[in-house]
């Protein structure tokens, strides 16, 4: 008998080691729906779970009427293993960042960082 495929789960920090550890493979997602297994990371995805459960089953309209009952809106979309891989997006004319980098100027303070003179205002 040939072994299962492993499945996809939503990833979240601490328990990536324990997921991968059962053969799982993780992926940084709130909500995988893997065929008819669906699965939330995190404590506060259960809501999107249910209402993704909802459209899939019942339709947007349905899903998106308790939505609004719940005054409640779902947070980023539902990963699944369909459709062409991503490629690696690098800006036309923009150099790559350094690993460990940051891509704004060393020095430059963040413009709500500082005071109307240009200065650093004194604090934080």
């Amino acid at each position: 008998m040939a072994e299962p495929e492993p499945t996809w789960a939503p990833m979240r920090s601490l328990g990536v080691g324990l997921l991968e550890a059962t053969g799982a493979r993780t992926v940084r997602a709130r909500v995988v729906g893997d065929d008819d297994l669906v699965s939330g990371g995190g404590v506060t995805s259960g809501p999107d779970v249910g209402l993704y459960l909802l459209e899939r089953e019942l339709g947007p309209r349905i899903a998106h009427a308790v939505e609004e009952l719940f005054a409640y809106e779902r947070r980023g979309v539902v990963w699944r293993n369909a459709g062409p891989a991503p490629v690696a997006f690098q800006s036309p004319g923009r150099p790559p960042a350094a690993s460990g980098t940051s891509s704004r100027r060393a020095g430059r303070r963040p413009p709500w960082r500082t005071g109307p003179d240009g200065s650093s205002g004194g604090g934080v």
